[in-house]
């Protein structure tokens, strides 16, 4: 989160009789000058590991509740941050990866490169394919422990090179109403129920009781999805 520093200001008595001109002091060498001029635009930002092996990025959230929107003129394959809008009025669902009493429905804990055979000989690999902390919920709290939020698109896009694994994804709408930006989104997961429907679907990883379970922008029709660029 970016956090403003707000300096106090200072009641001092007024001078009576004297005229003190304002002195403002800067840096005679050029290159004081820049690194001060760094410093004070300088930006807290979280570094964020990926678990999927991809590189880490710098992650810095801020409070998008307020902005404008942008998203009510974009169609697809327009431009929107640092990414291209894929699908516009998509359908928003939630699944829950840690619900293991209906891994039917939602899928387990792992997502869908995980390799039983080679998970039972090594952890790290198995940890790395393990999404059930990969939620929506987990990501507001801590960006930087979560890293992203798990995603399952329909399987033909896998398929068809549209999509891979591990692809990055961000949804203007969900930003906004959260007020938090950037939200990260990746595509490590299919699902069954929304087959052949191309970027017009995709389900949201969110904890067991999550309040976005039943969320009515979570699990809207009309969220805009933007592929970011790598």
């Amino acid at each position: 989160m970016c956090i403003s520093r707000l300096g106090k200001a200072v009641n001092t008595p007024a001078i009576e009789k004297q005229n003190i001109p304002k002195k403002i002091i800067e840096p005679k060498n050029d290159n004081l000058k820049s690194e001060v001029s760094n410093k004070t635009n300088q930006k807290d930002t979280n570094e964020v590991k990926l678990k999927n092996g991809s590189s880490s990025q710098s992650l810095s959230f801020v409070d998008s509740s307020k902005s404008t929107d942008k998203t009510a003129k974009l169609s697809k394959g327009d431009s929107w941050e640092n990414g291209t809008v894929v699908s516009t009025n998509a359908k928003g669902t939630t699944y829950k990866p840690a619900d293991t009493k209906n891994i039917a429905m939602e899928g387990g804990v792992f997502d869908m490169a995980y390799d039983k055979n080679k998970g039972a000989k090594d952890p790290k690999y198995k940890a790395e394919h393990k999404i059930d902390d990969n939620t929506l919920d987990n990501f507001l709290a801590d960006p930087k422990k979560t890293g992203f939020v798990a995603i399952a698109l329909d399987k033909k896009l896998y398929s068809s090179k549209q999509v891979k694994y591990g692809d990055t994804f961000r949804i203007p709408e969900i930003e906004k109403k959260l007020g938090k930006s950037p939200i990260i989104f990746k595509a490590v997961d299919t699902g069954g129920h929304f087959s052949n429907k191309g970027f017009k679907a995709l389900d949201i990883a969110v904890n067991v009781g999550s309040k976005f379970e039943h969320d009515p922008v979570t699990n809207s029709g009309k969220l805009t999805i933007v592929k970011i660029k790598k």
